[in-house]
């Protein structure tokens, strides 16, 4: 009976039909003909100036790669109960989250 349910399944569902090459080129000149905007010309028309990197604009006004940041590694540690319920207590009445506040205070200690 399962093999039967399966090999219905397998029947019913349709697998996306294939595009022809003339389909694939139609879409391409579509994409490709649009008429672009008179923003858009005026920023191809006008020479760089420098103006679109100060304002945080990369090529073709795409937003710029942030700096690599170094990997994180998880660490667990076991701390008891008194020591967590005073650690969320400072948590809380400085307004962060315990990620932000326990990296501070192991950085803060390293660089001592």
């Amino acid at each position: 009976m399962a093999k039967k349910n399966f090999d219905n399944f397998l029947t019913t569902v349709a697998k996306p039909p294939k595009l022809s090459p003339d389909e694939i080129e139609e879409m391409t000149r579509e994409v490709h003909e649009k008429t672009p905007s008179s923003k858009t010309a005026d920023k191809v028309a006008a020479p760089n100036t420098g103006n679109e990197a100060a304002a945080g604009q990369g090529r073709r006004g795409r937003k710029p790669k942030p700096p690599e940041e170094e990997r994180m590694i998880r660490v667990s540690v076991d701390l008891p109960e008194s020591v967590i319920i005073d650690l969320k207590a400072r948590v809380i009445r400085e307004k962060t989250d315990m990620k932000s506040f326990v990296r501070k205070l192991v950085e803060k200690e390293l660089k001592k």
